[in-house]
């Protein structure tokens, strides 16, 4: 009994500690919940992709997502698309309005669309990385204050091509990336990148160039309501209800039994 008791006790004392993740490890998994938790900022992220091919033509795309954010009533989002603004969602005092390109603001009925379209397309890194996210390697070279915030900085890099693995015909092979990324420690939110990466196929080489900023961390954001032009079938159906109360995220309501 004493020798079974002591080889339990041997044993529960080698249990290895479970590895936590790093940063980077941890800045793939988040949601946006972790955006929410660094308060009021504005983010800009541009994601340029210039295509060159072996006759000397080349393509280029550029696409730009702005967000001025406070909090699920109150926010700005523009997405704009070789410098042309193609569509915008605002919701202020829980109130929503949007516009896309050659129609004016029209006021929603409901919030939750552009609530929905902020949660869809807020991952500007996965968009931008797609093709490189296989490969691709961070590596923590530092540590400094970007607005006002505690963050480390990363290198990205290229891991080494698996030889074993066949790649499949037409397919874009990585070939290069630089730049760096600053992951915010609290929250292991991306505040800033500057990241330049190539990847070819036949006779296209293509060229992958993301800038993102968040900056007025901690500082309101001013959303004004737009001047509505437009009278469609969402202001005529909206005149006929009350105004909705603002919806208090992650807040339950308290209970009316003591």
């Amino acid at each position: 009994m004493i020798l079974a008791l002591t080889l339990m006790w041997m044993g529960c004392d080698t249990v290895d500690t479970p590895v936590q993740p790093t940063l980077d490890v941890v800045a793939n998994q988040i949601t946006f919940k972790s955006v929410e938790n660094l308060g009021a900022h504005h983010l800009i992220a541009t994601i340029s992709r210039t295509d060159d091919w072996e006759d000397d033509s080349q393509d280029i795309h550029e696409e730009t997502l702005e967000l001025a954010w406070n909090n699920w009533d109150s926010f700005h989002l523009r997405r704009v698309i070789n410098g042309t603004t193609v569509n915008e969602s605002l919701v202020s005092d829980g109130r929503a309005y949007t516009r896309s390109r050659g129609i004016p603001w029209e006021t929603e009925i409901d919030a939750e669309p552009a609530r929905l379209r902020v949660q869809t397309s807020w991952k500007v890194w996965d968009s931008a990385m797609d093709l490189f996210s296989r490969r691709l390697k961070l590596t923590e070279t530092g540590h400094s204050i970007v607005d006002g915030r505690a963050a480390r900085r990363f290198i990205p890099s290229l891991t080494p091509l698996d030889g074993k693995k066949r790649v499949r015909g037409g397919a874009m092979i990585p070939q290069s990336i630089k730049g760096e990324v600053w992951l915010d420690e609290l929250t292991a939110v991306r505040l800033s990148a500057d990241v330049k990466a190539s990847a070819t196929k036949k006779a296209l080489t293509r060229t992958i160039h993301l800038r993102l900023t968040r900056s007025g961390i901690g500082e309101n954001q001013p959303i004004t309501p737009p001047a509505v032009t437009m009278s469609g079938p969402s202001q005529r159906i909206l005149k006929g209800f009350p105004r909705r109360p603002s919806v208090q995220r992650g807040r339950q309501p308290r209970s009316s039994n003591p």
